[in-house]
């Protein structure tokens, strides 16, 4: 599927499982303010179309976006959505879900400080991850502006979402994010390896060059978690092979940027690991 960078409303009729879409779409329909999705369903959805996605992540800019986004999320009972709840605080809250032969988890995280609809700048906000225990014990920050719709969805915007994949290297650093960021790198070839460190202490202001390289560095990619991108074209072992170089160009270039003060940019990376 061609990566066109932009973002695409229609794309997630294409892209993601009918019934996760169904149920985006429902959650959005109750109305919802100040309420955004973000994470790998928004990029592969609305703008990437690379990869399967299976889960929601919802960020409200409010108490009482938090409650309704909420609320929204257990309705999905009333179209025939089995939801089982699994955690919820004043902050967070998880539920899995299953309809039909789908199964998805569905993540509601309080950004207090409003979240934008139409580009304006958004107060940041200490919040817990959207994907279970906080890290570290550390809270996290999300800046969400510049969103897009769709009909009632709205979309974090790729900035967003760069700065949230960034993060979670240190957090995670998945098999899906790392395969994520080598197609944001992409759509943003001039930043710089000490841009996206930045980008990613604006969501967790534990990313450090170090904590990344411990993070990257300590990760054991597994090829069988690598099936994601089969029925776009990309095979399981291809992506393995994508993911280990930009693995290991990441970690390159941030031996550099921390022993000779050198940074890279995405393009240099990204370059890098294609030539691999």
């Amino acid at each position: 599927m061609p990566l066109t960078r932009q973002f695409d409303r229609l794309l997630a009729s294409r892209v993601l499982p009918p019934p996760l879409l169904r149920s985006l779409r429902h959650v959005f329909a109750q109305g919802l303010s100040d309420c955004v999705l973000g994470g790998g369903t928004a990029l592969a959805g609305f703008y990437a179309g690379h990869r399967r996605s299976d889960d929601l992540d919802l960020f409200a800019g409010s108490a009482t976006a938090f409650t309704q986004a909420v609320l929204a999320v257990r309705s999905l009972r009333t179209i025939e959505v089995e939801l089982e709840e699994r955690s919820h605080s004043n902050q967070y809250f998880r539920a899995v879900c299953s309809h039909g032969e789908l199964a998805f988890t569905v993540d509601v995280v309080l950004e207090e400080g409003g979240v934008s609809h139409h580009g304006h700048s958004v107060t940041r906000k200490t919040i817990k991850t959207a994907h279970g225990a906080v890290h570290g014990g550390r809270h996290f920050r999300v800046s969400l502006s510049d969103t897009n719709t769709a009909g009632d969805i709205v979309v974090a915007g790729l900035p967003a979402l760069l700065a949230m994949k960034a993060a979670a290297l240190v957090s995670r650093c998945s098999e899906k994010d790392l395969n994520d960021l080598l197609w944001l790198f992409d759509a943003f070839p001039e930043r710089e390896l000490a841009e996206l460190i930045e980008l990613g202490r604006t969501v967790d202001r534990g990313v450090t060059g170090e904590t990344l390289v411990y993070r990257i560095g300590s990760t054991e990619l597994d090829r069988a978690a690598c099936g994601f991108a089969a029925e776009f074209g990309t095979s399981a072992a291809a992506v393995f092979s994508r993911i280990s170089a930009l693995r290991r160009e990441l970690l390159r270039a941030l031996d550099l940027h921390l022993s000779r003060n050198a940074t890279s940019t995405l393009r240099e990376v990204v370059s890098r690991v294609r030539r691999l």
